[in-house]
């Protein structure tokens, strides 16, 4: 984690008697195909120690930016593959939502509400499709924080 607080908790290694150092990473700097920037703490039982810097140096030694870029590795919209590959997605969809009863409720509920009108908005709830929900004051809260997405939508 980028927020976490590296500096304290090197601090709190040293003052244990431990050499500790603590570098911050972005994966695309290492030939990992994405963005993500990770923290990473070493310490080494042992006061005023080299070896946590010299990790750090051959970590910082084994960057290696990207040579090619991700449309590189990616087909041509217009390859059979894709359209392919599509038409897939659509029978397996079309399959998970037979053999998924959740799945086929929810797209239930979801034709009522637009056929009522009622929008998809959950006044009472406030609640939202990443899971979460707002109980009224008189609501036993605790009990509702607890519920899986499907009961609060409910």
């Amino acid at each position: 984690m980028c927020g976490a607080p590296w500096l304290d908790v090197a601090e709190f290694f040293r003052k244990r008697g431990y050499s500790a150092i603590h570098g911050l990473f972005d994966t695309k700097n290492y030939y990992v195909p994405h963005t993500r920037t990770r923290g990473y703490l070493i310490a080494v039982d042992e006061k005023n120690s080299d070896k946590p810097e010299e990790w750090l140096d051959l970590i910082k030694d084994m960057r290696r930016p990207a040579s090619v870029t991700l449309e590189d590795f990616l087909l041509d919209p217009d390859d059979p593959r894709v359209h392919e590959a599509r038409q897939k997605l659509i029978r397996d969809e079309m399959v998970a939502d037979k053999r998924n009863e959740w799945t086929a409720c929810e797209n239930r509920h979801a034709r009522e509400r637009f056929n009522l009108e009622v929008g998809r908005g959950r006044p009472l709830t406030k609640w939202q499709e990443e899971g979460k929900c707002t109980l009224p004051d008189f609501a036993w809260s605790d009990w509702g924080n607890s519920q899986v997405d499907r009961v609060c939508d409910l």
